[in-house]
């Protein structure tokens, strides 16, 4: 074998490898969504949805703000090689939802007295601390991963702090008690839940560079 037919084998084994590693979770949001538009009319957006291969019910609202989140950061990260891309954008999304469990646990804990916030604090840690490496590691501008956008970010942060006030103010945490003990009817998670969901996520578009 010629070193031009091994050049070939190499170049044509990364494109496929490359197109899978980009199409994956495209493919599992895509059934994702399907499956959380069936369930919809029944469950509403405020309800949830067994999504393969979970085990677990997603509420529908969380659903949509994960892949919605994912696809902005992908299509924003262009100029990064596919499967650093690909990571990068899962590792976007992770970050705030392991702050917003932070965020959850410690309100949970000393509201209602359940698991405290370590757990998820150590998963925030880890993989904001692997996102900055990464980061401070990709010399070229137009290659980073975070970029300020200061006047976003001063708009978006306090309306997430304003949703987290409504939230807790809600009286989910106490409500939410009730319901896992039998003693309340309906489900907590109401548009305060739903406001505050939202908000966690997309307020973190402010310090992701914009695509060019």
């Amino acid at each position: 074998m010629d070193t031009m037919t091994k050049g070939k084998i190499i170049f044509y084994t990364k494109w496929v490898l490359d197109l899978l590693f980009v199409c994956t979770p495209f493919i599992f949001s895509a059934i994702w969504l399907v499956q959380t538009f069936i369930a919809l009319p029944e469950e509403g957006i405020l309800g949830g949805t067994w999504l393969f291969p979970m085990r677990d019910k997603i509420h529908n609202i969380t659903t949509f703000v994960l892949v919605s989140l994912y696809t902005y950061a992908y299509l924003n990260l262009n100029k990064l090689p596919p499967p650093v891309r690909v990571v990068s954008s899962i590792g976007f999304v992770m970050i705030p939802m392991t702050l917003n469990g932070v965020i959850w646990n410690t309100f949970d804990h000393y509201i209602r007295g359940g698991a405290n916030a370590l757990l998820p604090a150590s998963y925030f840690v880890v993989i904001a601390v692997i996102m900055l490496i990464v980061n401070m590691r990709i010399e070229h501008p137009y290659r980073k991963i975070f970029n300020i956008h200061w006047k976003l970010l001063a708009i978006l942060f306090p309306i997430f702090i304003i949703s987290l006030y409504i939230f807790v103010a809600s009286g989910f945490f106490i409500n939410y008690d009730l319901m896992l003990r039998g003693l309340y009817n309906y489900d907590p998670h109401g548009w305060e839940w739903g406001f505050e969901q939202v908000m966690a996520y997309w307020a973190w578009i402010a310090v992701l560079r914009r695509r060019v």
